[in-house]
């Protein structure tokens, strides 16, 4: 395209581009889009200041003083300003929240080394312990109250096993089809 098509085209198309690209930005701030708004076009009548030189339209600002420029800017800057405390306060948050989910998955698996050591060395009371923490942990994880169950049934405590069990065969999945057969034993060894 030839440039004198492309100074007719041009504001045509950036002005609604523009509008459309910072729409975010002049929904979060009225009094620009307010000014887009009213920004004359290139197919409106010329204001006065249009046949001026480029130095003679920046006149009537300098005229304003040097704070009115600086002044200008500075309405953006508490925006962003805002804006980066807000990320960094997120950032912050994010970062407490992680520090506390691992602490939380080196917690389980703490108990859970403990438990299988104190199983290994058949230390019911103390397996029986980590391993309820483990489940204190992580109350929705079923694996951890299966694994529960079988410690309180290796301690010969049924009777402990019977609730895990029968919340365990609940639900039609591996842990389920598991605790309804040994709900079915212990249900044998008690006759």
């Amino acid at each position: 395209m030839t440039p004198i098509i492309m100074k007719r085209i041009a504001p045509v198309v950036a002005i609604p581009l523009l509008t459309v690209l910072v729409g975010g930005l002049f929904a979060t701030q009225p009094s620009l889009a307010a000014e887009a708004e009213n920004a004359p076009q290139k197919s409106e009548a010329k204001s006065p200041e249009a046949g001026k030189s480029p130095a003679e339209a920046k006149a009537p600002e300098a005229a304003k003083g040097p704070d009115s420029a600086k002044n200008a800017g500075a309405a953006k800057a508490p925006d962003a300003a805002t804006r980066r405390k807000e990320m960094e306060a997120k950032i912050a948050e994010n970062k407490v929240k992680f520090k506390a989910e691992q602490k939380l998955r080196e917690d389980i698996q703490t108990n859970e080394r403990q438990a299988r050591s104190a199983v290994a060395e058949k230390k019911w009371p103390e397996a029986i312990s980590f391993q309820r923490e483990v489940v204190r942990l992580q109350p929705e994880e079923r694996r951890a109250q299966y694994m529960l169950a079988i410690v309180l049934l290796q301690a010969k405590q049924p009777a402990d096993a019977k609730p895990v069990l029968q919340k365990l065969a609940e639900k039609d999945d591996q842990f389920g089809a598991n605790a309804k057969r040994m709900l079915v034993r212990i249900a044998a060894d008690a006759k």
